[in-house]
């Protein structure tokens, strides 16, 4: 795992995965962070559904403790 998150920082910005930039765009990764801090604020239960369907679509990438790093 640290060799995947190491290859995934140190790559240039065009070279890293989309899937990452769409998750950013939608608002995915600040999703329960609170607006004041730049997130959109909502709550667990908006969290978990992107979850569940992320686990459904077996997407790439460490989504969750991402955002768990995120949390409050």
């Amino acid at each position: 795992m640290r060799w995947a998150a190491r290859a995934s920082l140190d790559a240039a910005g065009d070279a890293r995965p989309p899937f990452w930039q769409n998750l950013a765009e939608l608002g995915w990764l600040g999703l329960h962070i609170d607006e004041r801090h730049g997130g959109s604020g909502y709550g667990l239960s908006e969290l978990v559904v992107v979850i569940e369907e992320l686990g459904r679509a077996v997407a790439p990438g460490l989504f969750v403790p991402t955002v768990i790093a995120g949390a409050d």
